[in-house]
């Protein structure tokens, strides 16, 4: 979870997963006519079809994420953990909130990434920030800590989620992510005014 690295490591790790995640999870495979992608990069790493969303590689039960869900989920997670971990360290914040971008900014994970439960949770965190919901049954974990991100990082960080709600399927549950996600500044805005 982060706490026996140190601030460089992370921001080392995170820009690895930005990088290896760009160039390799859910590759767009119509740039790749001659066959010049491994199939075995292909079968591990591409999207999944949407006959097999809601399974396991395995075959499993419905609400277990495929081996690239699992990998986004897993990617929301390290940088929700980073920025909650290390939000006095500029460079890691940095680093997580590029990556997270980099993840939500394409269609393909975009979509995928607004399905795991580590975005579920961090935009739940967020509206808990931006509320100024106390945490008291502790169900929010680690991503309580995201009340210490500077103000221009949670600028970035509602970007982001942006981003990955624009992802989403219809018009009808985009606006519902969007309300949720600027309602609270609405309400903040409002309370000034």
């Amino acid at each position: 979870d982060g706490h026996g690295l140190s601030p460089l490591l992370a921001e080392q790790l995170l820009w690895f997963l930005h990088r290896w995640s760009a160039t390799y999870l859910m590759p767009d495979l119509s740039l790749y006519s001659h066959g010049a992608l491994s199939p075995t990069l292909t079968r591990v790493f591409a999207a999944v079809s949407s006959a097999t969303v809601g399974t396991d590689a395995a075959g499993g039960g419905e609400g277990e994420l495929t081996g690239s869900e699992a990998i986004v989920d897993i990617l929301v997670q390290k940088a929700s953990i980073a920025l909650s971990l290390w939000a006095f360290e500029p460079d890691v914040v940095t680093a997580a909130l590029k990556m997270l971008r980099s993840v939500v900014a394409r269609q393909t994970l975009g979509a995928v990434a607004l399905r795991t439960p580590s975005f579920q949770a961090l935009l739940r965190a967020y509206t808990a920030l931006m509320t100024g919901e106390e945490d008291v049954d502790g169900s929010l974990g680690v991503l309580a800590r995201l009340r210490n991100l500077p103000t221009k990082a949670q600028r970035k960080l509602v970007g982001a989620l942006v981003w990955g709600t624009a992802s989403s399927g219809g018009e009808a549950e985009q606006r519902g992510y969007f309300d949720a996600l600027v309602g609270p500044i609405v309400a903040q805005l409002q309370t000034v005014c």
